[in-house]
């Protein structure tokens, strides 16, 4: 698969991730055919839900992946309300730049396997990511952002390769690194001795 197919393939599953969420966050409506016109129904929301990051400065669409994934990061960040049952509050369908995670219930370890549109992933294996007891999904604390463990996506044999790789390329950086300060030593000799 080339780079221009990955990049499509990669944007469609962000673009039906949106969709999932949207149709998630409508309230009676089912938001199904493209995404319609106007917010989601219900004070539920406080009016927080806009669609100003679909539109530029001019009020025209835009439809460049930056701005799609502006507005699927601006669809994850809206939170459902508390249930009103008292009930623990579900983590709710998130896009974390590779894949869409559906609703998850608190506690739990939600896996998928490892997409195929990502060179280098072994398509067998399973990328994961935690709900937290509190209803969101797992926090990074050195990262300080949502986190999926995409580790066990990556393929062994070419990891192996990579290492082999990045041995050699260590060796040329060091060799470089010591022609050059070797040149830069003698180059000031020479200056010092001609004055």
């Amino acid at each position: 698969m080339d780079v221009q197919e990955q990049r499509a393939r990669l944007e469609k599953a962000q673009v039906e991730c949106g969709q999932r969420m949207l149709d998630s966050l409508m309230l009676g409506g089912g938001g199904g055919g493209g995404g319609g016109g106007g917010a989601p129904a219900g004070a539920h929301y406080n009016n927080i839900f806009t669609w100003s990051s679909l539109v530029d400065s001019d009020n025209a669409t835009v439809a460049s992946a930056a701005t799609r994934t502006d507005f699927t990061l601006h669809i994850a960040n809206l939170t459902k309300p508390e249930p009103s049952d008292g009930g623990r509050r579900n983590c709710g369908i998130a896009w974390d730049n590779l894949l869409c995670w559906d609703e998850a219930p608190p506690g739990s370890l939600q896996k998928q396997a490892c997409p195929d549109y990502i060179h280098g992933f072994d398509t067998n294996e399973f990328a994961t990511r935690y709900c937290t007891e509190n209803g969101t999904w797992f926090f990074h604390p050195v990262l300080k952002k949502h986190w999926t463990n995409f580790s066990a996506c990556h393929s062994t044999v070419e990891m192996t390769a990579d290492m082999e790789h990045a041995d050699r390329l260590n060796l040329i950086r060091t060799i470089g690194y010591g022609v050059s300060l070797c040149s830069l030593v003698i180059a000031v000799l020479i200056m010092c001795c001609s004055r």
